[in-house]
């Protein structure tokens, strides 16, 4: 199958900005470990400035973390039922499939292919205690599987949990896709003033205030900042309950 042409240089660059920027205002953080939203808000805005179609992807990434031929030693992130842990991306769709359905999408050499979340692949590997060694990362990769392939990387996408995945944050992307819409357009929408999310690992909340670290906190204590509308809190309710 014949690659299509991948969009301009600059184009790529700027819609990697965009939607990195727009994923860090939203959530008053740096965006690592937030590939799904990368991927769901990248998808959104590739498309509405290329007109092409992409579709998500989701599975296994086993990433090279060093130079030293041939004992290279690798990132492994390997979705389990257990772990919870998954990659995501998103490839141009071929012209012969249609986007709105879930399908795996690999084995293509030249299949044009989007991880907009790379840059965190280092922070990834010390955030679990092993050594980055390579210099000179890219902050994106936006390319063929081939060329994926001579920089240390492998994605597999796994069919199961691909028909299986849901997106539980809606309200949140809406609001990333928003303030990316409003970046490409030369606006600076505002902060929030505070960002919550349920850890699913332990079902606290990671609780992040404007110009502040994120921290960890108790439905109890989400409550008692006061910082929460009735609705929001309504929400971190159903959040907590859900989890149990």
């Amino acid at each position: 199958m014949k690659q299509k042409k991948l969009p301009s240089e600059g184009l790529r660059k700027r819609i990697s900005n965009v939607v990195h920027r727009a994923i860090c205002e939203e959530t008053l953080g740096d965006g690592q470990g937030l590939c799904h939203l990368y991927c769901r808000v990248g998808k959104v805005v590739t498309t509405a400035l290329t007109g092409h179609k992409y579709a998500f992807q989701i599975g296994e990434a086993m990433v090279r973390r060093n130079e030293d031929y041939p004992n290279y030693r690798f990132l492994s992130i390997n979705p389990s039922e257990k772990n919870g842990q998954f990659h995501a991306w998103f490839v141009r769709v071929p012209e012969n499939m249609d986007s709105d359905t879930h399908f795996r999408i690999d084995n293509i050499d030249d299949l044009e292919m989007v991880d907009l979340s790379f840059r965190h692949f280092p922070g990834l590997a010390k955030s679990v205690g092993l050594e980055w060694q390579r210099s000179n990362w890219p902050l994106f990769f936006w390319g063929t599987q081939r060329e994926l392939t001579r920089l240390g990387v492998g994605f597999k996408c796994d069919a199961t949990l691909l028909e299986n995945f849901k997106f539980r944050d809606f309200e949140l992307i809406e609001k990333i896709i928003a303030r990316a819409k409003l970046i490409t357009e030369g606006k600076s929408p505002p902060l929030p003033e505070v960002f919550f999310q349920l850890d699913p690992n332990d079902g606290k909340f990671i609780l992040r205030l404007k110009g502040q670290q994120s921290r960890k906190v108790t439905l109890n204590e989400l409550e008692s900042t006061g910082l929460l509308s009735a609705e929001e809190l309504e929400e971190c309710r159903n959040f907590a309950k859900n989890w149990k």
